[in-house]
C-alpha cells in the first residue's frame, strides 16, 4: 500500500485508523494463520473486553519477564475491540506497542488468553525488525 516499511507501530496505527469495524485483528508481517479461527474469536468477546490472543507477563518497561506484573497482549496475532482500544493510549511506534494500554488496564479483566494460540497462528519473531535492529527502551518508545 505505501511501498515502504513505515515501522511496526506506525503500520498498526494506520491500519486501525482505516478500520471501522467493531473488532480488528492485529497480525504481524511475519505471522501466519494456520487454521480458521476468527469466528471463534469473535464469539469469545464479552462486553468490556479489550482483546484476546497470547498473554505474556512483562515488567513495567514492556520487557518479557515471567515475574513481571503486567499482563501484555502480544500483538503478533491479537483480536481487539475497537471501542476499548480507543479508550486507552494508542499503539506506540515500536518495542512493546501496546504497553501503555496494558499498564492502564492492568488488574482489570479485559484480556483473554488463547491457550492454544500456537495451533492457530505461527510467529517467526522479529521479522522485519531484523532489517532495523535498533533496540528500544522506555525513553525511545515513541521515537523508534
Amino acid at each position: 500500500m505505501l511501498g515502504y516499511n513505515c515501522g511496526h507501530g506506525n503500520g498498526m496505527k494506520m491500519g486501525i485508523e482505516m478500520c471501522h469495524t467493531k473488532y480488528f485483528l492485529l497480525m504481524d508481517s511475519d505471522a501466519e494463520m494456520k487454521m480458521p479461527c476468527l469466528e471463534t474469536m469473535l464469539h469469545m468477546f464479552r462486553p468490556g473486553m479489550y482483546g484476546q490472543g497470547k498473554i505474556v507477563m512483562v515488567n513495567e518497561e514492556g520487557g518479557n519477564d515471567d515475574n513481571g506484573i503486567i499482563k501484555y497482549l502480544h500483538p503478533y496475532f491479537a483480536m481487539i475491540s475497537r471501542d476499548e482500544y480507543l479508550k486507552y493510549a494508542p499503539i506506540i511506534n515500536h518495542g512493546a506497542p501496546l504497553i501503555k494500554s496494558m499498564i492502564s488496564i492492568s488488574g482489570q479483566s479485559k484480556l483473554a488468553n488463547i491457550n492454544d494460540i500456537d495451533k492457530i497462528a505461527w510467529h517467526k519473531g522479529r521479522g522485519t525488525r531484523e532489517q532495523n535492529p535498533k533496540e528500544f527502551t522506555p525513553d525511545n518508545w515513541d521515537k523508534i
